[in-house]
Formats: structure tokens, sequence, C-alpha cells
């Protein structure tokens, strides 16, 4: 392979994990020009320094060698992974999603790329089996809950967190089978696309469950998440993450105290005696059956982290909190919890649709900011500026006149 061309997927690798030509440099113990001159071709790089540099970028060397999918056009890949998946009409909203990708990244080019933070890369590898995808999965969703100051509080819009952490968000009518679609590219950077036909607290999950891919599994280009994958370990890690990232084990205790449910039959401790100075053993016990958290209780819990009701379930489950005889207990009284949600006017939060305007929000907001700010430095034209307008459905007129305001000098 020439240099210019292995300097280019260096290159192409190093942006995709936001990793700037410094850190790079440090990585190998070489001066910043020395990263600047191998991704250029003008420089050769040592098979310690390729070593090092692949560890960083979470790649394996030999993909640098490889005919791989990320060296293909994004356009072309993204057929190819749809094209035996998809209807006609569903094709053209991935497409149409591309579109709006792709001039997102072109104004980002434009601005330097200066304008977004860069996502932060988790290097697990692929996972041996279930239990470790479980563990990484949860793990990551509790750094990544820790990095962007979360603590244990419920995630009010989780597409909106997932947009500002430079990765273009949308949503567009995929098969039922088809929860979403994770892209990583050079030609657009990082992309989420979700299913706008499946209720809003399942598209939450869909969304953690991208956004997982994104911290994850960089290297796969484009991730497809079906029904028919649910046991790839690497899909496993996914959802795992989504669960653990959307309700925190932590949350749920807090809730669970709050509700006092959920605790064990009996607790056992000593208190101090001021009489005899020492310690006098304690036993207490609720009252039968007070612990046992029943349908309204999950219905609760979904409601309040904004999942569906068979994913707080699942999560009790999981955290060990019902038995598996009781989660299939609550399973099975699904209809019953959301009639209960219902009834309080509370089901359409978790059950209810967004609606077309709500498909491609986070893909409005990021494109007009940068459009603004493109225009605002006179990088772009008025034509243009209209032409994002058409694309996004919104008044050419409206966006070209926010434009100009940015232009207006401030003080």
């Amino acid at each position: 392979m020439e240099a210019i061309e292995l300097g280019k997927r260096l290159r192409d690798a190093r942006e995709l994990c936001g990793i700037n030509q410094d850190n790079a440099a440090a990585a190998i113990g070489a001066p910043r020009t020395a990263i600047s001159l191998i991704e250029s071709g003008q420089r050769s790089v040592s098979t310690l320094e390729l070593s090092k540099l692949a560890g960083l970028y979470g790649r394996s060397p030999v993909a640098f060698f490889e005919e791989t999918s990320q060296y293909e056009t994004v356009r072309l890949l993204l057929r190819r992974t749809v094209d035996n998946h998809m209807g006609a009409s569903e094709k053209e909203g991935i497409m149409t999603s591309l579109d709006l990708w792709e001039e997102g990244a072109r104004l980002e080019a434009i601005l330097g790329n200066s304008t977004r933070p860069a996502v932060p890369t988790y290097s697990f590898g692929v996972p041996r089996s279930k239990g470790e995808a479980v563990r990484q999965g949860e793990a990551t969703a509790e750094d990544e809950r820790r990095r962007l100051g979360i603590g244990f509080g419920t995630i009010a819009d989780v597409a909106d967190i997932i947009a500002n952490q430079s990765i273009w968000t949308s949503a567009s009518d995929l098969p039922n089978e088809t929860s979403g679609l994770f892209v990583a590219h050079r030609d657009v950077g990082l992309a989420i696309l979700v299913n706008a036909r499946h209720a809003r607290g399942r598209r939450r999950f869909s969304y953690a469950h991208e956004y997982a891919h994104a911290l994850l599994d960089r290297e796969r280009s484009i991730d497809l998440s079906r029904a028919q994958n649910r046991d790839d370990p690497i899909e496993v890690r996914a959802n795992a993450f989504a669960a653990s990232f959307l309700m925190p084990k932590g949350g749920i205790s807090a809730i669970l105290r709050q509700i006092d449910k959920g605790g064990p039959s009996r607790l056992q401790g000593e208190l101090f005696s001021s009489a005899s100075d020492d310690a006098v053993p304690v036993e207490v016990r609720p009252v039968p059956g007070t612990q046992r958290l029943t349908y309204q209780d999950a219905a609760y819990i979904a409601h309040h982290f904004g999942v569906s009701y068979p994913a707080a379930v699942f999560r009790l489950q999981n955290l060990s909190h019902i038995t598996q005889k009781e989660a299939a207990s609550l399973l099975a009284q699904s209809n019953t919890g959301n009639s209960y949600l219902h009834t309080l006017g509370l089901l359409d939060d978790i059950n209810g649709e967004d609606g077309q305007n709500a498909n491609r929000r986070e893909l409005k907001l990021q494109l007009t900011r940068l459009a603004i700010e493109a225009y605002r430095r006179e990088e772009i034209s008025r034509g243009r500026v209209m032409e994002i307008a058409r694309k996004l459905d919104l008044s050419g007129d409206t966006l070209l006149r926010l434009a100009e305001a940015a232009r207006v000098p401030q003080g």
C-alpha cells in the first residue's frame, strides 16, 4: 500500500476517534509534525508506531491494510446494508437522512471541525460471552453518566444528549424488527438513526442502544440493530448499556426506597445500648407481602425513566430486585400496567408517537446552527443557506433572515 493511502486511513481513524495530532504524537513518542508527515504520506510509519496508533484508535494494525468497508463511500455501504432489509420508502427515508449527515459534514469541514466536541471511545474489544457483554455495557453506562455529570437522575431527552456529543441524530420509518442503525464513516462522522414507527419509550431505548455502538463499536462502520441479531454479544452489550444508561442502578434503588418496596423480608442489625454500653441485636420484619413489587410499581418505574413497561421489568430482574418467576408474572400483566398508566393520562408519555416534526428535530438544530455560523463567517452564500433550508423543510426566507441577524455587530 502506498504511504499516501496509509496516511489517509490513519488520519481518518484518528479524526473518527476525536483524537488530535498532539495526543497521537505523544502515543508514539514523536513530535506533532511526525503525525502530520505520516498522514500526508511524507514519512513512513514503523511497525511499532503503527501498532501504538492502532491501539489508540481502537483498531487492529492489519485493518489499515485491508480492503475494508471503511474505505468505501458511506452511500455505497448504506445501500448494500439496507437493500435486503428495507422497502423502497424506508430506503428513501434513510437516504434523506444521509443527505443531511453529508451536508452537516461539509459544513463542519468549512468551519474547521471546531464547533462540536469529540465523543469518547471506550475500548473493550469484542466480549467473549453474554455475561462479559453485560458487564462491559453497564460499566460504560456508569462511566458515561459520570462523564456527562447526570448522576442517577432521569434523562429527560436522550436524543438531545446524544446530538450534543458530535453525533448526527434522527429518526425515520424502518421495518418493525429493526430498532435502528449506527454509522461511523469518514464521509459523515458518527450518525444514529432510530425507528420512527416505534413508541416513544422504545425509541428512547433505541437511541441509547445506538449510542453504545458509537462509544464502543466505531470500527464496524455500519451496524443495523435487528431482532434477529439480539443474541450477538455486541448487541447484548449495547442493550445492557441502554438499560443502565436510562435506568441506573442507583436511580432504581432510590425509587424503590421512595415507594418502600423491593426490600428484604427481614433486616438484622445491632443498636447501641446506653444502659449496657454494648450492642443489642435487632431484627425488623416488614408486614408480609408489603415488599412485593406489583404491575403498578413496574409501570411507575417505567414512566419515571421514560421506558417501556417490559424494559422496566427486565431491568428490575437484572438488578435482582425480582426473580425470574416474578418477572414473568409482571410481564404477563403488561396490558394491565399500560392500562393503569392510561387511566392516569400517562401512557402517551412512553407509548405515544412524536410525529414527523420530531423525527429530525435534533438534525435540524445541528444543521441550522452550522449553517448560520458558516454564513456569519461568510463561508457560504445566501443560495447555500436557502438550499439547506429546503433540505430541512424550513422556510428559506426565515433561515436566511436568522443567518443575516447573526452578522449584525454586537454592542
